[in-house]
């Protein structure tokens, strides 16, 4: 018995020395296997955050690439710092300390008005060489010349005519914006990031109230591990690894970015990484008796973290943080992997923007602007085709990947969406109207490049600001041809200006029953030296498109007050004119009546004598602020005059809003004065505008049966070619002559 005994205590003696010794090896092999995870989670995170400092530097140096190429095609040397000044506004809105001209000899102009001598400043001396060989260049992180702040800098050759390199293109970012940018935190916030130079300065840091920029990474985390000389040695060598900083229980994954032997170190506490494992051993030990359970359960700790793990790092990656859906880096991928596996199906590359959404947003507020965009990426998911794919691209763009059976059957999907954001007051309402353009790419092949698609997708949806009637466009190649020469216009147009090509031509506008002039508008004409004319349908929707339209309604209103002051100096008997006013004076120029009103000023002549056109669109645009604006307008004496009355959405809505002096009925509706319905339309308008004693003008009157008919339904007056073509100012000179005769 006693032997049997001793025996079965031997054998459960050698069973728990065996378990204990497989517990001990098992252990050691997991602890190695954990630490392996380890690096490769850390080496991971740190590729991320090497992209992200790469990802910023490139965007930064394609701004800066497409500032240089468009200054290159017409920067004067001499006049250097006036193309400077004139990027101030680029600067602030993206956010850069400063933009600047720097030539060969080291001397710069800055945005914010600065003239700086650069030739002995070590960023520009050291990178001298690399933009003299058409190269971009990034500093790391220096004094500005200007304030003392801390600043990183990055420059881009500028080049001449001739592709000679004349100097370059900077931009500044202050500590706190490179800082914003460039950092991140990583595990749920409990880790760090810094980028520092290989000196131990600190580029950028997402654990700010550890360490600052004043301070040196390697003064200050030397007092936390043994390991910084083996740290430094391996930055000099330029590899990748890991250390421990012992005193705070932490390890540090050190790797390069490639970008001015700039690194990337994260800091992660080791129980946040390894918590797992500890959690795993102490069960092992106290359960060794349940071996195969334990494994099991460990098995499923081990994947429920792993998953855990992947799917943080997808979210940060793949899920959109306003919307909650698909990020765009998300769709991307999926819609490339998507045209593989239906590469036989017809597919549609769709970008979707919506037209005054940032004046919404700032009118209403970002919150309520994020709530529409929420709701927005509500009602996409709901009524999206089957397998079709989208998401949030930026602000208030989307893009998606669609398969369809026709293009009619596309076409019509795509009403009902705007339809549905037209009508849905989550997203839209009378006040503040939404309006949905979408332009559509058909895939031609699904080997095409993916961004290749979008692009195409974005030129066609951009074509539509300059469409207010229309919501939906298919690419054509036509479009990009003629982005191609609305670009080549507005370079054009940008040198009319200065070379005084645009004049105003002067058609009257006629009292209906004297017949006698009681006022003109004034039409931009532009006239080339060689007398050449550019037709108006050619290079007015250009400038619109552009925005270069404003400039072209400042031109005209400054060349009208000259003209008044000139007839009022012979002693001529002057009569109202009127100058149109373009929806991109009000979204560009926010001090634009303050300058209108400088320049009425400048000629010293009564504002009774200017007329400011405003068509019914705007109000489209911004309601209540086109009311103010005509309300500041009608404070500082000018008259407002609505045209083009009745070819838009809300003509009456407008009418009852917006205070104007005088409204112009459409020539649309005079060449329908034939048909009942036509001659019922124009008296009713007429008796409208009577009844809120609102004088009228009709425009384009061309007969004498459309003379007689205005004249008996008492329109008070009429401008068209029955009286009048629009004409030279020599000629309008003479016209207003006979006129006094």
């Amino acid at each position: 018995m006693k032997g049997r005994v001793m025996r079965n205590l031997i054998a459960v003696f050698t069973a728990l020395t065996v378990i204990i010794i497989s517990l001990i090896i098992y252990s050691q092999k997991l602890e190695k296997s954990l630490r392996k995870e380890v690096t490769v989670t850390l080496s991971e995170i740190s590729d991320k955050s090497v992209k992200l400092v790469n990802s910023e530097v490139n965007t930064n140096f394609m701004f800066l690439a497409s500032i240089s190429s468009r200054l290159s095609k017409w920067i004067d040397i001499e006049d250097v710092q006036k193309y400077a000044l004139s990027l101030s506004a680029e600067a602030e809105k993206f956010d850069f300390k400063k933009l600047g001209i720097s030539l060969l000899d080291g001397t710069t102009y800055t945005s914010d008005g600065l003239i700086l001598d650069l030739s002995n400043d070590r960023f520009y001396v050291e990178g001298l060489p690399t933009l003299l060989q058409n190269k971009a260049v990034v500093s790391n992180l220096k004094t500005d010349a200007g304030d003392g702040g801390k600043i990183l800098c990055y420059a881009y050759p500028l080049l001449d005519g001739g592709g000679n390199v004349i100097g370059a293109v900077y931009s500044a970012l202050d500590a706190e914006s490179v800082n914003h940018l460039m950092s991140q935190s990583t595990f749920g916030g409990k880790g760090s990031t810094y980028i520092v130079e290989k000196n131990g300065t600190v580029i950028s840091n997402s654990d700010r109230h550890l360490l600052t920029e004043e301070e040196n990474f390697f003064d200050e985390f030397s007092k936390l591990t043994k390991d910084m000389n083996t740290l430094k040695a391996a930055m000099d060598k330029n590899e990748s690894g890991y250390i421990k900083l012992q005193k705070n229980n932490e390890y540090l994954y050190y790797c390069p970015t490639g970008i001015n032997g700039w690194y990337v170190l994260n800091v992660v506490p080791i129980n946040v990484i390894s918590s797992d494992f500890s959690e795993i051993m102490t069960m092992t030990y106290a359960f060794s008796c349940f071996i195969v359970l334990l494994a099991v359960v460990f098995f499923i700790i081990i994947c429920t973290t792993e998953k855990r793990r992947l799917k943080s790092v997808e979210k940060l990656l793949y899920v959109d943080p306003l919307t909650g859906g698909m990020s765009y880096t998300k769709f991307m991928i999926e819609a490339k992997l998507s045209l593989v596996k239906n590469k036989n199906r017809n597919a549609a590359f769709i970008a979707f923007k919506f037209s005054n959404f940032s004046l919404i947003k700032e009118i209403r507020g970002h919150k309520v602007g994020d709530e529409i965009l929420r709701n927005i990426h509500t009602y996409l998911e709901k009524i999206k085709f089957p397998d079709t794919i989208f998401a949030r691209q930026s602000q208030d763009r989307f893009v998606a990947l669609a398969y369809y059976s026709t293009k009619e059957a596309l076409k019509e999907r795509l009403r009902y969406l705007t339809e549905v954001v037209k009508n849905e007051r989550k997203i839209s309402d009378d006040k503040h109207p939404l309006k949905l353009n979408i332009g559509v790419y058909t895939v031609k092949k699904a080997s095409e490049n993916i961004q290749s698609m979008q692009n195409l997708a974005t030129i066609a949806v951009n074509k539509l600001e300059s469409c207010p009637d229309e919501c939906i466009a298919f690419y054509e190649d036509s479009y990009k041809e003629k982005l191609i020469r609305d670009l080549c216009l507005e370079e054009e147009m940008v040198g009319a200006a200065k070379n005084n090509e645009f004049i105003p031509y002067f058609q009257p506008k006629y009292d209906t029953k004297s017949q006698k002039i009681v006022g003109a508008e004034a039409l931009v004409r532009w006239i080339k030296p060689d007398g050449t004319v550019v037709p108006p349908g050619m290079f007015i929707p250009a400038a619109e498109q552009s925005g270069f339209v404003a400039e072209i309604d400042r031109i005209m209103y400054r060349k009208v007050c000259e003209f008044q002051k000139a007839v009022i100096d012979k002693g001529g008997v002057p009569i109202p004119i009127s100058v149109n006013l373009s929806r991109a004076v009000l979204k560009n120029n926010k001090h634009f009546v303050e300058e209108y009103e400088t320049i009425l000023n400048e000629y010293k002549i009564s504002k009774d004598l200017i007329e400011l056109e405003i068509t019914e669109s705007m109000l489209f645009e911004n309601q209540e602020e086109l009311k103010n604006l005509v309300d500041k307008l009608h404070c500082l004496g000018f008259r407002i005059v609505m045209d083009d009355f009745g070819v838009g959405y809300s003509s009456l809505s407008m009418l009852r809003t917006i205070p104007v002096d005088m409204m112009k009925l459409d020539k649309s509706f005079v060449d329908d004065y034939g048909d009942l319905k036509g001659k019922q339309i124009i008296t009713a308008v007429i008796e409208l505008a009577t009844a809120l004693n609102i004088p009228i003008v009709a425009e384009g009157v061309e007969s004498e049966p459309q003379y007689q008919f205005l004249k008996l339904m008492n329109c008070q007056f009429i401008q068209g070619y029955y009286f009048a073509r629009p004409m030279p100012q020599h000629d309008f000179e003479a016209v207003l002559a006979d006129m006094t005769k």
